[in-house]
């Protein structure tokens, strides 16, 4: 598996980025600078990857140990939060 945002790491603008942001301006009709372009850019980036994520798991299950599972099931673990003692 490759990991989250492989992209970031060399990042490179892509011929569909360049489609994307043309019609982003003209969407917003109104000049914007480089930095709010590159925003949008990676906002696009991420809503790409999150979409990708749920589509290679959409037929998988959080594993809740009170479920019969069987060896074929798919199954995804969900990510524990550790909090601190005060």
């Amino acid at each position: 598996m490759i990991p989250g945002h492989h992209w970031a790491r060399n990042f490179t603008v892509t011929d569909d980025d360049i489609e994307y942001l043309t019609n982003y301006l003209l969407e917003r009709e109104t000049p914007l600078s480089s930095a709010e372009l590159a925003r949008a850019l990676v906002e696009r980036r991420l809503a790409l990857d999150a979409a990708a994520f749920q589509e290679q798991f959409r037929n998988a299950r959080v594993y809740n140990p009170a479920h019969v599972l069987t060896v074929a099931d798919p199954v995804v673990f969900p990510m524990s939060v550790k909090h601190s003692c005060r």
